[in-house]
């Protein structure tokens, strides 16, 4: 029960213990129904029974799983982590020097948020930006023309964002640092969307109608290539 405790915590799951303290309702002793619900994954990380991903020595669980082949983030958690461990054990120190350039690129788009003036854009006004892009161009029915026109536009806005961008505080930084990434994965929800030619489950194309059943075993992924994102199809498993 502890065990149970401490996970429900840490999923933010604290009202639901709240409400049984309330209630008096003790799982170890009073029989409690939970409601079931229907999963459903978007999409995610390319990664193997090992929890193995692409890049050597990243490993992935639960939501960043693209496939219904092992359930539950708690299974595929232990897994991973025994994976990950074992990986350690072997593994030789990293060489910093290689990632130095992308961390004072980071590091430079940071100060450059933080001191910019009054004139720039806060991460609320940003996030709904890219919110109603999204949901005008990128919605529940998508189509080529939209998906092209949209992401023609999210492109430059996302460029506006990334120019002027601003904080006031550490606080405010981490929430731009959100913002930004949101951008990146919207582009990238574009991109899958354009290349999906069907209708499948929540992915509706009105210039597509019908699932192609060849694609039943396929798997839709974004790589990058000479820092640009490109499309593959992988067979699952």
């Amino acid at each position: 029960y502890d065990y149970m405790k401490h996970w429900l915590i840490h999923e933010a799951n604290k009202p639901i213990l709240d409400f049984m303290e309330q209630e008096g309702a003790d799982p170890r002793e009073h029989p409690i129904e939970f409601m079931t619900y229907g999963m459903f994954t978007p999409g995610g990380i390319y990664y193997n029974e090992k929890g193995e991903t692409p890049l050597k020595g990243l490993y992935a669980i639960g939501d960043e799983f693209y496939a219904f082949v092992i359930a539950g983030a708690a299974v595929f958690g232990w897994l991973s982590g025994e994976s990950a461990a074992n990986y350690a054990k072997q593994a030789s120190s990293p060489e910093m020097s290689k990632g130095q350039a992308k961390v004072d690129e980071i590091k430079s788009l940071c100060h450059e948020i933080l001191s910019r003036d009054e004139g720039g854009a806060t991460w609320q006004e940003a996030n709904i930006a890219i919110q109603q892009v999204m949901f005008d161009y990128c919605g529940l029915v998508r189509s080529e023309t939209l998906l092209d026109a949209g992401l023609s536009h999210f492109r430059r806005m996302k460029q506006k964002i990334y120019a002027n961008l601003k904080a006031e505080n550490q606080h405010e930084l981490t929430r731009c640092l959100e913002v930004l990434n949101l951008a990146d994965l919207g582009e990238l929800t574009f991109i899958a969307a354009r290349e999906r030619k069907e209708t499948r489950s929540g992915h509706k194309r009105v210039d597509h109608p019908y699932t192609n059943p060849l694609l039943n075993d396929q798997l839709l992924g974004i790589k990058k290539v000479n820092g640009q994102p490109v499309t593959e199809w992988k067979k699952k498993g």
